[in-house]
């Protein structure tokens, strides 16, 4: 994915909703949904003016049987915690310190993704001597050594099956090609191609679990455009 990043394939992202939205599998008898709040200090007299009016970048109204929901327990809106267009999002990747202080130099990372190693299997294999770059797990990234920054452009909330295939392609799949082959559709590949769709929800269960992508659950999709720049040096400059 950084690779994706890097190449400017990937413009979205999903991320589970921590709290999640009623469904019908505990409520038969009842349809939910969400709807994009209006936007703050605006009145809403009848549910006929929504469709006309402002909405909030980030809060999201439960739509339905919402006494049922409220009866139990559920929220009645749901905040994206990952910001609203024009946030900052600074990204972590797998990377190595370079410790140059003992000879008046500074400290200075290496990354991952930019290496030989950065494929499947050659993560944990690192060379024996003991002069080598350690490669360290993207959460320990400190903050002064990410190289990627995301500013956010969209927050949707979405059922996860209710991805399309641009969206599969947004998410990084297939780099833009075929599926089979690699190289820019049309290819020449025999029909039917594999779907973009089936591709991500193969890599959502790769990540997840062989049932993360039956459970469908809400996810907050977002997305953003990759500056290569740290964050600090472009937290004045928000949209």
């Amino acid at each position: 994915m950084i690779k994706a990043l890097l190449a400017s394939t990937k413009t979205q992202t999903r991320r589970v909703m921590r709290v999640q939205p009623p469904t019908r599998i505990r409520f038969p008898h009842s349809d939910f949904g969400l709807s994009r709040s209006v936007a703050d200090g605006i009145k809403m007299y009848s549910q006929n003016d929504h469709p006309r009016l402002p909405k909030h970048p980030t809060d999201w109204d439960l739509v339905g049987s919402v006494g049922v929901a409220r009866d139990a327990g559920f929220p009645m809106r749901y905040r994206c915690p990952f910001g609203q267009p024009g946030d900052l999002l600074w990204v972590r990747e797998a990377h190595g310190i370079i410790d140059n202080r003992e000879y008046g130099g500074t400290l200075s990372a290496e990354y991952h993704a930019d290496t030989d190693a950065a494929r499947p299997g050659g993560w944990e294999n690192e060379p024996d001597s003991p002069d080598a770059l350690r490669w360290r797990p993207s959460i320990h990234m400190p903050r002064w050594a990410s190289r990627l920054t995301l500013r956010i452009t969209d927050v949707r909330a979405q059922l996860l099956q209710d991805i399309s295939e641009e969206d599969a392609r947004a998410e990084g799949i297939g780099d833009g090609g075929c599926l089979s082959c690699g190289m820019p559709e049309p290819c020449g590949c025999p029909s039917p191609l594999p779907s973009v769709r089936d591709g991500f929800a193969w890599l959502w269960n790769n990540l997840r679990g062989p049932d993360a992508w039956s459970a469908n659950p809400w996810v907050w999709a977002l997305t953003f455009e990759t500056l290569h720049a740290n964050v600090v040096s472009l937290e004045g400059s928000r949209a």
